[in-house]
């Protein structure tokens, strides 16, 4: 995607895919508590855009939104707000790029707890007339790499959330639109929220985005203080400037920006162009694990998944036309699979080498030794 393209038209597409999509929600069997959390744009007027303002007057939806005078006008631009986590000990994802949000609490439902949370972490009320709602995705299942139980649902309501380890098994992600002319003020939960950034949806759509150093992972960790006997798993990750320094943007994160963005094309722009975004044809990638036994069995049962579902007929959705990442979409329930598979194929072969070796060298050993005799 070119950046000349108009930041009105950007998020035309935008809040026009995401109002028409519908949501289906998946339940997972045990599950107690979700997690929810919220992807916010506003509308940022240009430096020199002197328009008058009615402090009173709020659009009913985002498309009388997107007829103000405030957004039409050129120079403006629209942003995302990220939150960074407050660092804590033993959290893995402490100090990390996300979206605000939470758990459920009990009796709440996907739209109370969302809500709640926002306005304890930043200090914003959805259910203002300063924000609409925009729309909702498909939810998305990630199961455990070992087991095939599932992990978490994605619910791309729009964003993403650092889970304490495996106590929230699916997240419902909301997107909503900032409507009011003047951005309420952000009030940081000092516990949670280390910092909050308005960052430009342009930054995302450059031709040439800033990647960064892959996040390695360790696969299959023994312990926290060993190393994974199979490798670790590159992850992409990019730069993202603010005032006060390049932060790194990476993992969930950085996936559901990336599917943000997609949602800013069309097919029929795809199809003209002949591309999707940067950002999104780089998370399209599977993660690159270390071990090239490894990850050549995933690319083999990840490339058979994918040939048996076009030689069943399946046919792809809305969504999936428009979001490539792999994470992104129905793929990912067989990405994982295929690791899966990965996993105990590749023990099953290493542990017959080995075997072989150790039996052929016995047997080289006890030759020689009873063959001088």
């Amino acid at each position: 995607m070119s950046p000349a393209n108009l930041p009105q038209d950007s998020l035309y597409r935008l809040c026009s895919n995401l109002s028409s999509s519908n949501r289906t929600v998946h339940k997972i069997a045990g599950e107690t508590r979700r997690a929810c959390v919220a992807i916010i744009i506003r509308w940022r007027r240009g430096q020199y855009d002197r328009t008058p303002i009615d402090p009173n007057y709020r659009p009913r939806n985002w498309m009388d939104f997107m007829h103000d005078k405030m957004v039409q006008r050129d120079g403006g631009y629209p942003e995302i707000l990220f939150i960074r986590r407050a660092k804590r000990a033993g959290d893995p994802w402490s100090g990390d790029m996300a979206f605000p949000g939470g758990r459920n609490e009990e009796g709440e439902n996907d739209l109370d707890t969302v809500v709640r949370e926002v306005q304890e972490e930043v200090g914003l009320d959805l259910n203002s007339n300063d924000f609409v709602k925009l729309g909702c995705l498909d939810d998305r299942e990630i199961t455990s790499l070992l087991g095939g139980k599932p992990f978490m649902i994605l619910s791309t309501f729009g964003n993403y959330l650092n889970l304490d380890g495996a106590s929230c098994r699916s997240i419902s992600r909301h997107f909503y639109l900032q409507v009011s002319s003047e951005s309420p003020q952000i009030t940081r939960q000092n516990s949670e929220v280390a910092g909050t950034h308005w960052i430009p949806l342009h930054h995302f759509l450059y031709s040439r985005i800033k990647t960064a150093k892959p996040v390695k992972l360790p696969v299959l960790p023994l312990s926290s203080k060993l190393p994974s006997f199979f490798g670790t798993v590159a992850l992409p990750s990019m730069l993202v400037p603010v005032k006060e320094e390049t932060i790194v943007l990476w993992g969930l994160a950085l996936t559901m920006t990336s599917e943000l963005v997609s949602y800013t094309q069309t097919t029929k722009e795809i199809a003209r162009h002949g591309q999707v975004a940067p950002l999104v044809r780089m998370i399209k990638a599977y993660p690159k694990l270390s071990q090239w036994d490894l990850n050549g069995f995933v690319r083999l049962f990840c490339f058979a998944n994918s040939t048996w579902r076009v030689l069943k007929g399946e046919k792809q959705d809305y969504q999936t036309n428009i979001s490539t990442s792999w994470a992104g979409g129905p793929s990912i329930p067989d990405y994982f699979a295929s690791v899966r598979r990965a996993l105990y194929v590749a023990t099953a072969v290493r542990a017959t080498a080995g075997l072989a070796t150790g039996g052929y060298l016995a047997h080289k050993i006890i030759k020689s030794a009873y063959g001088n005799r």
